[in-house]
């Protein structure tokens, strides 16, 4: 069975998407386009922990949603913002976890590493029903940064 992998290039923002089965061969899709977009951008510095929190979201997508899902990559003033989109209704619950649990991190992890983290708008949802949300800054465009830009999202750490 094929990944059923699409990809949205807009011609006049620049943001591109990621349509991915609900597989966990996705998952290695969905860091490898994160990885190309940021290169592409001049946003090397950025690519590791973006793959990093694409791939705990992207899996998170597929363990818990089991739906298809999408990964957004958007340019921004301060670097990128990366949406990871799925199609189960209901708010992301970050759970408490276990230290010698496999699972559980995830949000957390998310929390620690982005510039800024939440929940993707509802008009942002590509047809999805929820998305979380991150950016993270580039050298490109001012990394180091802690502070969010207009563009990053509302919830912080």
């Amino acid at each position: 069975m094929g990944l059923g992998v699409r990809k949205h290039r807009s011609v006049t923002s620049p943001t591109e998407r990621l349509d991915l089965a609900p597989d966990t061969r996705s998952v290695r899709a969905a860091r490898t386009f994160v990885a190309t977009v940021l290169r592409r951008w001049g946003l090397a510095d950025a690519v590791d922990t973006a793959v990093l929190l694409t791939s705990e979201l992207a899996t998170n997508a597929v363990r818990h949603a089991s739906t298809r899902f999408a990964v957004v990559v958007t340019r921004t003033a301060a670097g990128a913002l990366i949406d990871v989109l799925d199609g189960v209704d209901g708010a992301p619950e970050r759970r408490s976890h276990d230290p010698d649990s496999d699972n559980g991190r995830g949000l957390h992890i998310v929390s620690d590493l982005a510039t800024s983290w939440g929940t993707t708008p509802a008009d942002q949802l590509y047809g999805y029903a929820k998305g979380i949300r991150f950016s993270v800054s580039g050298a490109a465009a001012g990394a180091g940064t802690r502070s969010p830009s207009s563009e990053a999202p509302s919830a912080r750490r």
